[in-house]
């Protein structure tokens, strides 16, 4: 029982990642730039809440990207 248990926690937390990744965009603290990174990029980057360390493609910088719901610059 306690092995199916942490097994199906284990794979729900690899869900929640997708689903987080999937959903809305990742603006860039300096140059205020959106992207959606890839899955795995979003997976093994470093998070603080909704904010993850990503490097932006448009200036290349790696800082926190906060997490936006929609793609144009409000």
């Amino acid at each position: 029982l306690c092995v199916f248990g942490g097994l199906t926690i284990f794979v729900m937390a690899f869900v929640a990642v997708w689903c987080e990744s999937i959903a809305g965009y990742y603006e860039c603290k300096d140059c205020g730039h959106r992207h959606k990174p890839s899955y795995f990029k979003v997976l093994f980057a470093i998070h603080v809440g909704l904010s993850r360390k990503l490097r932006c493609p448009k200036c290349n910088k790696k800082n926190y990207h906060k997490k936006v719901y929609s793609a144009d610059a409000e």
